[in-house]
């Protein structure tokens, strides 16, 4: 199994330093699809908060309370963490501000909602923990006005299920890692949405840590104007017959601009590994730009690894048909859209489609 840089820690001080190290060397020195230089503007050490709400089963705690209460847990998870892609995922982590844990240890038969509110430059740490066992369905809103930085780190105990939703509605720029962390014989449908902000930076990692476990990740991105959405996804294979599957359908219009880079990793470890990557966007400004980049890095024999990626305008033979029927043109163009994205909605599973099915409405126009 891969050897993170966090299995040293002991304390959170020490996850702190060890991040701050990553932080000061900078891995990340130059992109061609993204400015370094705007998203490290970013990282201000000012004070801001989160305000969290929940309406379900659900047990909110502060970081303090949980390491009070289950420092073994915590420092378990810390550990098991892919060592920070960035030094943006390196700041937060060594730099935040608030941090809260949400527990889920029962089952629910309906979706627990999680509103949560970053202030102005609130730099946020949290933690979702499935407990052993459970089966539960998350939607997360996160709402930002100005600019925010925040870092998610599921963890699912062994057995456990969860299908979590999440919605962004950023208000400028925002940067926004996860991690979700697998243990034996659990399992992670995860769907998120983008559809606000200027300049925003995401990362999801799914890291199958424990054996029979399983990633299912889906990404809807729907820009206009001037946004640019630099997206990143990471499948890690750790543990031996895991499951990952990560779809990326994307939306651009007007003069927006994204990039999805997306990897599957498997360690030495992860043999009969079975994953699957793909990424497909539509362009409709003449503007507008998406850009895919898939990857595949395998360390072990015995595994199946594909991948795919399309970038393409609306078909104008699609088009024709339709505005001949009588369809207005516009109109004709959203039914195209709302197909290409319906594709994979209806994939998710029914307690968490309504919140990514309504944002696609929303945005439509």
């Amino acid at each position: 199994m891969q050897t993170t840089i966090l299995s040293e820690i002991t304390d959170l001080q020490d996850y702190k330093n060890l991040n701050e190290r990553i932080f000061t060397e900078r891995p990340l020195k130059k992109s061609k699809y993204t400015s370094i230089a705007k998203l490290e503007k970013l990282l201000s050490v000012a004070k801001g908060k989160a305000d969290v709400k929940s309406d379900g089963t659900d047990r909110i705690i502060s970081l303090e309370e949980a390491l009070k209460e289950m420092p073994k847990t915590i420092y378990k998870i810390l550990a098991k963490e892919q060592k920070a892609k960035d030094q943006f995922e390196a700041f937060i982590n060594s730099n935040f501000n608030t941090s809260f844990v949400v527990l889920i240890e029962k089952n629910s038969e309906k979706a627990i909602h999680l509103k949560i509110n970053f202030e102005d430059k609130a730099i946020t740490k949290y933690f979702i923990i499935v407990k052993k066992g459970v089966n539960a369905s998350l939607v997360e809103e996160i709402i930002t006005k100005e600019n925010s930085l925040s870092n998610q780190t599921i963890y699912l105990e062994e057995n456990s299920v969860l299908n979590h939703a999440k919605t962004n509605n950023f208000g400028k720029n925002s940067i926004a890692y996860q991690q979700n962390i697998i243990e034996n014989e659990a399992t992670i449908v995860n769907a998120t949405i983008f559809t606000e902000g200027k300049l925003v930076r995401a990362n999801n990692f799914s890291v199958l840590e424990g054996r029979n476990s399983k990633s299912e990740g889906y990404t809807f991105l729907l820009s206009k104007n001037e946004q640019h959405f630099d997206l990143n996804y990471t499948a890690v294979h750790r543990a031996t017959d895991t499951f990952s599957r990560s779809i990326f359908k994307g939306v651009l219009r007007n003069s927006s601009k994204n990039v999805f880079d997306g990897m599957i990793l498997i360690e030495p470890t992860g043999f009969r590994a079975n994953a699957f990557l793909e990424c497909h966007s539509i362009i409709l400004g003449e503007k507008a730009s998406s850009n895919q980049i898939p990857g595949l890095e395998i360390k072990t024999d015995d595994v199946k690894a594909s991948h795919s990626a399309t970038v393409a305008r609306i078909d104008e033979d699609e088009l024709f048909y339709l505005e001949s029927r009588g369809i207005p043109k516009n109109e004709a163009k959203n039914m195209i859209v709302k197909s290409f994205m319906d594709s994979v909605v209806f994939m998710l599973p029914e307690e968490i489609r309504q919140p990514i099915e309504f944002q696609i409405e929303k945005n439509m126009s």
